[in-house]
């Protein structure tokens, strides 16, 4: 088990560190289109890019945040608690967050199927295909909810570490 959460982390660093790179890629998209708008020769399909970059970094780094629990949480109610109380909500939401993402991450791969097998394309002066950006949606769903998972694992074995 700790091999395939070391495989796993590894997924999420390489997750996080490509999030880093395509930020740096949206404000030299930025750029590009605001010298373009400057200078009235404007980059068709700039912008558009720009979206789906925006896009896929909030989507990729979902998974290293939720291994970090660096998500929003009630920590102002739930920290006053105390240590096994904080552990049963944690694995409560544990449950009710992976099946929510695991619905979510169904959907994400039915509608990057369906986008690939009829051509769907964003409108615009470059028409891009949307079957990419669903895809990476989906994928980073997917070990969004295997983070879910595995941090939910982690609990269960806190929980058991604690009764004895």
């Amino acid at each position: 088990m700790k091999s395939l959460y070391g495989i796993l982390k590894k997924f999420n660093r390489f997750f996080a560190e490509t999030t880093g790179y395509l930020v740096g890629l949206i404000v030299i998209l930025l750029v590009i289109d605001t010298i373009g708008t400057l200078i009235k020769h404007q980059v068709h399909g700039v912008i558009e890019l720009a979206v789906f970059t925006v896009i896929a970094s909030a989507y990729i780094g979902l998974s290293y945040t939720e291994e970090v629990r660096g998500h929003v949480r009630v920590a102002a109610i739930v920290g006053r608690l105390n240590e096994c109380v904080q552990l049963y909500i944690r694995i409560f939401w544990g449950v009710i967050s992976f099946a929510v993402i695991a619905l979510t991450t169904y959907a994400g791969f039915y509608k990057a199927i369906e986008a690939y097998t009829e051509g769907e394309a964003i409108a615009g002066t470059v028409p891009y295909p949307l079957f990419p950006i669903r895809f990476v949606i989906a994928i980073s769903l997917l070990f969004y909810g295997i983070q879910i998972l595995a941090n939910f694992i982690l609990d269960l074995a806190s929980m058991s570490e604690n009764k004895k």
